[in-house]
């Protein structure tokens, strides 16, 4: 649906004025429709998709394009909004568009309270706390972790997205991988680790007094968590470790990791899910 406007017309390369993210089986039928006719009412050109009419690839490109022609965008997010991957694939959308072709994204928390994922991250609160995405491939947790990283990074003294390759865990590559995390928190000063347990000691003694977000995304195998973060000790108070993985028995430590199950939608739920 698209209500017609006759403002903003300064921006002629803009389409809409706002774009609306939202799940439908959340709110369609109660605030998401209030608050498209105050826009119309407002005069206020809004594209809030009707799946119902667009299907498929049509509907993909759809939301895409006019994801890239909206001055704003709104995201409604309720209480099932993460676990649709329309939803998740809009905002990744939205968060990439953003300072390029998007003004301004306004989150709106709908039956949720802000502090939800503060409870989830535990943010605020000085101790060093790992949480484990775990949920078979393909099924959107590295959206979900990069959503969470640039959410919340600017919160920290230091940041890193680090892709860890699955189920490579050759020497050559936990030495690289354990220079490109220092390199991100500007650490490594062009010293040369010559193997891997030189690189776990240099990451815990170089960052034990820094407050950080670390993501690891796509670790399988113990040795990798090992040699990139291998405990809350290795790090500042207030850090924050997001693991994303497939293998669940990575996440039994001798330390806590929270877990996080990300769901599979099967067919049915899918289309529920819009």
């Amino acid at each position: 649906m698209e209500v017609q406007s006759s403002t903003f017309h300064n921006h002629p390369r803009m389409s809409y004025d706002v774009f609306i993210s939202f799940r439908g089986t959340d709110t369609r039928n109660t605030f998401i429709g209030f608050l498209y006719d105050a826009l119309r009412r407002l005069g206020i050109m809004t594209f809030m998709d009707d799946k119902k009419i667009l299907m498929g690839d049509n509907l993909s490109k759809k939301l895409m394009k006019a994801i890239e022609e909206s001055r704003f965008s709104i995201v409604i997010l309720s209480k099932n909004y993460a676990s649709s991957k329309w939803c998740l694939k809009e905002l990744t959308k939205i968060i990439a568009t953003m300072g390029r072709r998007t003004d301004l994204i306004l989150p709106v928390f709908y039956h949720v309270a802000p502090s939800d994922m503060n409870v989830e991250l535990g943010l605020g609160l000085d101790d060093v706390r790992f949480i484990g995405m775990v949920g078979m491939g393909g099924i959107g947790k590295t959206t979900i972790a990069k959503v969470v990283y640039d959410c919340i990074a600017s919160k920290f003294d230091g940041s890193c997205f680090l892709h860890v390759l699955g189920n490579d865990s050759k020497k050559d590559n936990l030495v690289s991988l354990q220079e490109q995390l220092l390199s991100h928190f500007g650490l490594k000063e062009n010293i040369r680790i010559w193997n891997e347990n030189l690189g776990a000691e240099m990451i815990g003694n170089r960052l034990r007094n820094k407050r950080v977000l670390l993501v690891l995304d796509g670790v399988e195998k113990k040795e990798q968590l090992n040699m990139l973060a291998r405990g809350p000790h290795w790090f500042g108070p207030g850090s924050r470790v997001i693991i994303t993985t497939t293998n669940r028995d990575l996440l039994h430590q001798p330390y806590k990791i929270h877990e996080f199950n990300v769901k599979f939608l099967d067919a049915h739920s899918s289309l529920q899910a819009v």
